[in-house]
């Protein structure tokens, strides 16, 4: 038997921290310039918004890769710095992220149509879980040898 959860709502949060667990992750383009992106589901763990969602997105370009890197970060996942993301070993971060504990501090932000919406500001580790190191996968352990 199947058993449904509470109803999810897109209606934005208070501001503040919220413990989340990330749920999936999805490649994209920005609406507006076409430019790649992330958009990244969390759900709310513990307290009045138990299991409603909150998204994130990340714009893909140099300028703003690196919240993208303090979101992995925020999730305890160790990793490179200079991780190219087209390449394999960056899709499996993303992928090590899904089911990962970490906070989003989130304030509201009114849009120019007057619509009001969640917005990311920052990420922090969950101190209770461990950090996991992400190994690419490409490369083989130093011990095996090629015949």
């Amino acid at each position: 038997m199947v058993t449904l959860p509470k109803p999810s709502s897109n209606e934005p949060k208070p501001a503040g921290t919220y413990k989340v667990q990330i749920k999936k992750y999805e490649h994209g383009h920005s609406s507006k310039q076409g430019t790649p992106q992330l958009t990244w589901t969390a759900g709310i763990v513990g307290g009045d918004y138990d299991g409603q969602s909150l998204w994130e997105r990340n714009i893909m370009v140099e300028t703003s890769a690196w919240r993208c890197s303090n979101l992995l970060g925020a999730c305890g996942l160790v990793f490179p710095a200079g991780v190219d993301t087209d390449s394999a070993y960056f899709n499996l971060l993303c992928q090590a992220a899904i089911g990962r504990i970490t906070f989003w501090r989130v304030e509201e932000k009114t849009l120019e149509s007057g619509q009001v919406v969640n917005e990311v500001k920052d990420y922090a580790q969950d101190p209770d879980q461990e950090p996991v190191e992400v190994q690419d996968e490409s490369v083989a352990p130093a011990w095996i040898e090629e015949e």
